[in-house]
């Protein structure tokens, strides 16, 4: 059996989804225990990827919604912008505009931290939360006072670098299996042409 047989094999979903289930598994409970949960968009739009990196070297890619990045890599306070005091539209046209930053921080608020809160008091939690990130970057060192193990990023590396033990123990049992198969398939070719 040749390399690109063997890769094709471990591609296969039948195959890795045991390493995959594995990692998914574990990155979901880690986003839970730094308490990064709230409407659920994120833990759903997690994927893990088996890629062949250089070498011929399995390796597992966590994959998720694009705000997830943020939540597991961290930003730099000086990479965070100032909230912007909303603009009206035009004369008679209502409502502020609100970016999406504030839109998804303010429905955060009003639905876990302020439940009934005015729109006055969210917005003014809203300041108050993009400051504080401005001075000690995002997620700020005091959220991890909410995190059951005392973390608040690299909820996806954690869950893979910890974890190493057990996906390289799973996929050795899935690369045995397939080895197995194709060594089946090999000889039954050989069977057939004795035939």
């Amino acid at each position: 059996m040749n390399l690109a047989t063997f890769l094709h094999i471990l591609s296969d979903p039948d195959h890795m989804g045991k390493v995959k289930n594995l990692v998914l598994r574990k990155q979901a409970e880690e986003l839970k225990q730094q308490g990064h949960v709230d409407t659920g968009k994120l833990l759903k739009s997690l994927e893990a990827q088996i890629e062949i990196a250089e070498g011929d070297i399995l390796e597992v890619v966590g994959e998720y919604e694009p705000y997830g990045r943020y939540l597991n890599d961290g930003v730099p306070a000086s990479r965070i912008r100032p909230a912007r005091r909303n603009r009206k539209r035009g004369r008679g046209q209502g409502n502020s505009r609100k970016s999406e930053r504030q839109k998804a921080i303010e429905g955060w608020l009003k639905r876990k931290v302020m439940p009934g809160a005015s729109e006055k008091e969210v917005t003014g939690r809203y300041f108050a939360i993009v400051a504080t990130w401005r001075k000690q970057g995002f997620p700020s060192p005091g959220g991890k006072k909410f995190a059951s193990n005392g973390r608040n990023t690299r909820f996806s590396d954690l869950a893979i670098m910890e974890n190493e033990g057990q996906i390289e123990l799973q996929t050795e049992l899935v690369s045995f299996d397939a080895i197995c198969l194709a060594l089946l398939d090999e000889l039954e070719k050989v069977e057939n042409e004795l035939n």
